[in-house]
């Protein structure tokens, strides 16, 4: 955590970093003010430090999954636009965070119904919509495997190949070009 940071009141309690005081007045724990738990450089051996390093397992307090965060985000800013996105017709139509988790949830749903669920499926596209929605559908019920839109047909079909890919969500443009490749797969993978 960077100099000049602050910390969640949430996150310094899980951690103890709070300071406590016994009845007495003594500090009994923590170093940082609960009122505003910020991140001071200080100096150790004469150099200034740049932040706070904590371990990983100092965030052990969210158990949160990718699907959790994405429902909690998405009521906390329920009306709020997440993206702006052009339609057929060149019209802007605003996307809400609702909107962007109902079609994550929508997708997610559609795989499963095809039996994706717990299998490797790969996302290939441009940056867009439509690709931020594949990436956390994949993610939420399988495991993706992001595949550049820049990569060559051969490492395309090395990175199906080498990940057993069950299926690839990909724009029409990339999936031409699979289909080419299709019969060189060693895997069966189905083209969405």
């Amino acid at each position: 955590f960077p100099c000049d940071g602050q910390l969640s009141a949430e996150y310094c309690e899980y951690n103890n970093l709070l300071r406590k005081k016994d009845e007495n007045g003594n500090n009994i724990g923590g170093f940082l003010d609960p009122d505003k738990r910020n991140v001071k450089a200080i100096k150790l051996r004469g150099e200034r430090s740049d932040g706070l390093v904590m371990p990983l397992s100092s965030l052990d307090y969210i158990n949160k999954d990718l699907k959790d965060m994405l429902e909690k985000t998405a009521n906390k800013n329920s009306t709020k636009i997440a993206f702006k996105v052009k339609d057929s017709n060149g019209k802007i139509i605003n996307k809400t965070y609702i909107d962007f988790k109902n079609d994550v949830q929508n997708l997610a749903t559609k795989l499963m119904q095809m039996g994706m669920q717990n299998q490797k499926i790969a996302v290939m596209g441009k940056n867009s919509y439509f690709w931020a929605i594949s990436y956390l559908a994949a993610t939420i019920i399988g495991i993706v495997v992001p595949i550049d839109k820049e990569s060559s047909k051969e490492n395309v079909k090395e990175l199906l190949n080498v990940s057993n890919a069950k299926a690839i969500i990909a724009d029409n443009k990339y999936l031409n070009e699979i289909f080419e490749i299709k019969s060189k797969l060693k895997n069966e993978v189905l083209l969405i």
